[in-house]
């Protein structure tokens, strides 16, 4: 009992010190140490010229680009995650330029050191992103100016997507900050062969394995979108943020944190600020929830791997704050700030973990250059670097020896330099901005094939959290098709002729901030064939299940491929569903799923719901018993464009799989006799049924079943009302209703049928 009390009062005392306090002065002292790092890591033969550490020279000089940084305490220049320093470091520059002023210099100085390196080893249609070797580099212990000049490994892209893509994302950060049009030109040239080979993934072997590639094409988009002002950048932005990586993670339930392989959560901060869309606003805060019940250490850390402690959760502490910045999001203001602290000195050790700088610094970082006998204590004083740092019970080796500890590299820096940056900002009284109104054309997708002679309903919707939307402008190209005030904003819009075309929508709210749609691009082709199968492309699938293998996905049930398939990733349960979005409202009277190739992955029956609103269904239009190929037909054609299958009678213990879903075209939706006529009050003509003065008849026709809307319109367009809406069985219907309130004698009766609008003017008798 007496030791149990002891202990209690010793974690009190523990605790009263940890969340000690610095000085503004402080925190500029760190981040100008933490930028005079980079300068131990340069490399080529200016690498000794204006350099902070007078043990530095010129090395490497006969490399194949000279110049760059070496990657860590090693000599080797890799690509990812120096691209990756670069715009994460330019991006805080940009996000707080008051808080980098005072090292502007320093600051620039060592960003360009990037980024000319970078445009220099873009040669022709080739970008080399890696120079050494890291297996036979690390055999050699030493100062780089010693290694030699001998030939050193070169790799080249592409293939390598990610690499080309995240250069080019920083270059294009590099304009933004210094309009340096060469920074610009190389970045589009490297985007282009990124979106050129976008499925080829770099050779890194056991150094900086990829395991993506889409999520660094979005980071990509979203920095030349915003250096040209071309919002054709950001065209595939939102598809591509849907894709998952290697491991099959959920880019919208993310567990990990942001790093040189990794780009989902910045990605989610910047989506969510540019389109205000809440799925990238809750994927922030699935993310942020997640990083706050990890494990952590007694000191408070969070522990995201043993391996680069103190990396993670600082780039992660940005992220947190970057979030509050750009839409609100304050989740992780308090531990982001814990988490700078204690690298700084707030912990249970009241150490420093950035070397030379604060209160007992690391002496033996993992850095040859500093200490080129590895087994001698005799350092070159290494200052600004930040180590992996301590385990899960705060404690800290401070043995050269000892990597995981003391390691050392570019992405540890500028992860640092990002969180001390947005703390700074936050810490001195950075408030987030009035964010920008939401706004999304959801109808239809883009890259949805559409049939010509159709009138397609163009549906943007939009909103603002903070106060209200005050107009919504869609575009087609740069030309303005419609305006409203209200969301949503609906416009109709019809080809005779094949061809591309491109929309966009803009949202302002009342206090005059805009917010862009990701672009939409639609192409108008042949109609839909009756009888065969409908095309796929642009369409989306989703499921409330799916494996974790990144083949395995939604998006495989539609790729046209039976050796492909989405699967369950879990044994099947009532109410597992499977959806798709067709792109637009269609007329749908039957669906096919194909299970063939998997067995018994599929359930005893399927139950299918259909309508515009992925949230909101009304009852299922048909079911069907399960088998390795179902063919579910629908009592009545429906007119939509979600369409929902969920798992009934689950079959035990088996996944659901789907090879292929289809949606064959229905026959002809041509409606026959429509016709409107004048009604009054007139018994010698046989008409005594209608009784009621001042009414109309209006007959119709239909070769099938289906949705139909019958509305009534002044000749200026201004809808009087709705006559009829809802499912009607094929066959001769009439219609008997009020004469609507008119200025005019002349009224337009509007029915849309499937993909087809008739119109009938008629006087009206009064």
């Amino acid at each position: 009992m007496i030791k149990l009390i002891a202990f209690k009062l010793f974690i009190v005392l523990i605790a009263v010190n940890v969340f000690s306090q610095f000085s503004n002065d402080d925190y500029n002292s760190a981040l100008k140490a933490a930028l005079i790092f980079f300068d131990a890591n340069r490399c080529g033969p200016d690498a000794g010229k204006d350099n902070y550490f007078n043990w530095r020279g010129a090395c490497h000089t006969g490399d194949a680009v000279p110049g760059g940084y070496h990657d860590a305490g090693d000599h080797v220049k890799f690509g990812l995650p120096a691209a990756w320093s670069c715009a994460t470091i330019a991006w805080a520059t940009y996000e707080f330029p008051e808080i980098f002023a005072p090292v502007k210099d320093r600051n620039e100085k060592v960003l360009r050191y990037f980024a000319d390196f970078f445009v220099r080893c873009l040669k022709g249609n080739k970008f080399v992103y890696q120079i050494g070797s890291g297996g036979g580099d690390h055999g050699y212990w030493g100062p780089p100016e010693k290694q030699g000049n001998g030939n050193r490994t070169v790799k080249s892209a592409p293939p390598g997507a990610e690499v080309l893509a995240q250069t080019a994302a920083a270059l294009a950060l590099m304009n933004i900050l210094y309009k340096d049009g060469t920074y610009l030109s190389t970045a589009k040239t490297l985007y282009n062969l990124a979106k050129a080979n976008i499925k080829s993934k770099y050779d890194g072997g056991q150094f900086y394995k990829s395991t993506s590639t889409y999520d660094d094409m979005v980071w990509a988009s979203i920095w030349l979108s915003k250096a040209t002002g071309d919002d054709s950048y950001m065209e595939k932005a939102d598809e591509w943020m849907d894709i998952k990586n290697d491991f099959g993670d959920d880019p919208y339930n993310k567990k990990w944190g942001p790093a040189w392989d990794d780009m989902t959560v910045f990605n989610l901060v910047k989506m969510a600020e540019i389109t205000g869309n809440d799925k990238y606003i809750q994927g922030l805060k699935n993310n942020f929830a997640w990083f706050q019940t990890i494990p952590s250490s007694p000191g408070g850390i969070p522990i995201f791997h043993n391996w680069a402690v103190l990396r993670y959760a600082s780039a992660e502490a940005g992220a947190g704050f970057l979030a509050y910045k750009l839409i609100g999001n304050g989740a992780l203001n308090e531990l982001g700030g814990k988490i700078i602290n204690y690298c700084l000195g707030t912990n249970p050790a009241k150490r420093s973990y950035l070397t030379g700088w604060g209160n007992s610094p690391p002496k033996h970082p993992h850095h040859r250059a500093n200490q080129p006998d590895e087994h001698s204590s005799a350092t070159n004083n290494l200052y600004g670097a930040l180590v992996g740092g301590p385990d899960i019970n705060d404690k800290y080796v401070d043995d050269v020896t000892q990597y995981i500890y003391t390691e050392v590299a570019l992405d540890y820096n500028a992860s640092f330099i990002l969180g001390l940056a947005s703390y700074m900002w936050y810490k001195n009284g950075g408030e987030p901005a009035n964010q920008a109104p939401s706004v999304q054309i959801t109808s239809p997708l883009n890259g949805v094939a559409l049939p010509i002679g159709a009138t397609i309903k163009v549906n943007v919707e939009a909103k603002d959290k903070e106060g209200k939307v005050a107009k919504i402008e869609l575009f087609k190209g740069d030309e303005l098709l419609k305006s409203s005030t209200t969301s949503p904003l609906i416009y109709e819009y019809k080809s005779s002729s094949a061809g591309e075309f491109v929309l966009r929508a803009t949202a302002t709210d009342d206090e005059g901030k805009v917010g862009k749609s990701p672009q939409v691009k639609a192409e108008f082709t042949a109609p839909c064939t009756p009888g065969e199968i409908m095309s796929t492309k642009g369409w989306r699938a989703t499921a409330s299940h799916s494996s974790q293998n990144a083949d395995e996905g939604p998006g495989s049930a539609l790729d046209g491929k039976k050796e492909t398939r989405w699967g369950s990733g879990a044994g099947q349960s009532d109410g597992m569903w499977f959806q798709i979005d067709m792109g637009y409202p269609r007329t749908v009277n039957q669906v096919i799923v194909d299970a063939s190739g998997s067995g018994s992955d599929y359930p005893g029956s399927i139950e299918v719901y259909a309508g515009n609103d992925p949230d909101k269904f009304d009852d299922p239009v048909a079911t069907a018993t399960g088998d390795k190929i179902t063919t579910i037909k629908f009592s009545q054609a429906v007119y939509a464009q979600i369409l929902r299958l969920i798992c009934k009678q689950p079959t035990g213990g088996f996944w659901w799989s789907i090879h292929e879903i289809q949606v064959p075209c229905v026959k002809s939706t041509a409606v026959d006799n429509f016709s409107v006529k004048n009604v009054v009050k007139d018994n010698s003509i046989g008409i005594n049924a209608f009784t009621q003065n001042n009414a109309v008849i209006v007959k119709y026709n239909l070769p099938e079943s289906g949705r139909v809307t019958i509305e009534a319109y002044s000749p200026a367009g201004v809808r009087l009302g709705i006559l009829e809406s809802g499912i009607k069985n094929a066959g001769s219907h009439t219609i008997i209703s009020n004469m609507p309130q008119r200025s005019s004698n002349v009224v337009i009766y509007r029915m849309k049928f499937g993909n087809s609008v008739y119109e009938k003017k008629a006087v009206l008798l009064n």
